[in-house]
C-alpha cells in the first residue's frame, strides 16, 4: 500500500508536542488513537513520523511467509517501523536490525510485542517502543504475514502513512486526514500549557483554573 509522506515542515512542528496533548485533542473529538501498554527502552526520547507497518504472527507449523527484512527495505528516511505482533513473546527486533534501520535513516520502531538486545539498542541511542523484553529469537517462532497493510496496535488501527508520535508516556497514532481537525486543538493545548507553566512558576493560577475550553 503506497502512501503520501507528510512534509518535513509538519514533522518538525509535531516534534514540539507530546502524546498528552494529542490524547486531550482526541478526547475532544471522540477519537481512539492512544496506543497503551508500550514503553520506550530509553527515557527522554521522542519520535515522530509516518508509519510503515508489518503484521507478525505465530504460525507454527509454518506456512507461506514474507521475509521481515523486506519491510525494512521499503522504509524511507524519517519513517517509523510499526510491528503488530499481538504482544507475542518473541524478539521481533534486536541489535542487528537496529543497526540496519539506523543506517537507512528510519526514525524509530514501535512494537506490540517484544525486542531483545535491549542494551545494544540503548547503546545505539535508537528510539524503540515495545510492550516487553525477551531473549527469544523470532526465528522459528514468528513470521511476517503482511507489509504496509493496516494493522492493530493494542486495539488501535494503524494504516501506512498514519502519524506516529511517541514519548515517555507512550504513543499515539493520528491519520493524516484527521490532522486538520486534531492539530488546531493540539496547538491550543500546547499554548495554554506553556502559558500556565510560566504563570505557575510565578505563583499565578489564573490560567490553571480556567483550563482548556
Amino acid at each position: 500500500m503506497d502512501f503520501k509522506r507528510p512534509p518535513k515542515e509538519l514533522i518538525e512542528e509535531l516534534k514540539k508536542y507530546d502524546t498528552s496533548g494529542f490524547s486531550d485533542a482526541f478526547d475532544e473529538i471522540g477519537f481512539h488513537g492512544v496506543i497503551t501498554g508500550v514503553f520506550p527502552l530509553t527515557q527522554g526520547m521522542k519520535m515522530v513520523g509516518p508509519a510503515v507497518t508489518t503484521l507478525e504472527r505465530d504460525i507454527r507449523p509454518t506456512a507461506k511467509t514474507i521475509d521481515s527484512g523486506k519491510a525494512v527495505d521499503i522504509c524511507e528516511p524519517g519513517d517509523i517501523f510499526v510491528i503488530d505482533a499481538a504482544g507475542a513473546q518473541a524478539g521481533t527486533w534486536g541489535g542487528l536490525m537496529t543497526l540496519r534501520a539506523k543506517w537507512k535513516g528510519i526514525t524509530g520502531i514501535i512494537i506490540d510485542g517484544c525486542t531483545r538486545d535491549a542494551a545494544e539498542i540503548r547503546a545505539e541511542n535508537y528510539p524503540c517502543w515495545v510492550s516487553g523484553l525477551v531473549p527469544y529469537s523470532v526465528v522459528t517462532r514468528l513470521k511476517t504475514l503482511s507489509i504496509n497493510e493496516p494493522v492493530m496496535m493494542r486495539g488501535v488501527p494503524v494504516k501506512p502513512g498514519d502519524i506516529i508520535l511517541a514519548d515517555d508516556d507512550g504513543a499515539i497514532v493520528c491519520p493524516q486526514d484527521l490532522l486538520d481537525e486534531v492539530l488546531p486543538r493540539v496547538r491550543r493545548h500546547f499554548e495554554w500549557e506553556q502559558k500556565t507553566k510560566d504563570e505557575l512558576r510565578r505563583g499565578v493560577t489564573d490560567s490553571f483554573k480556567k483550563r482548556v475550553t
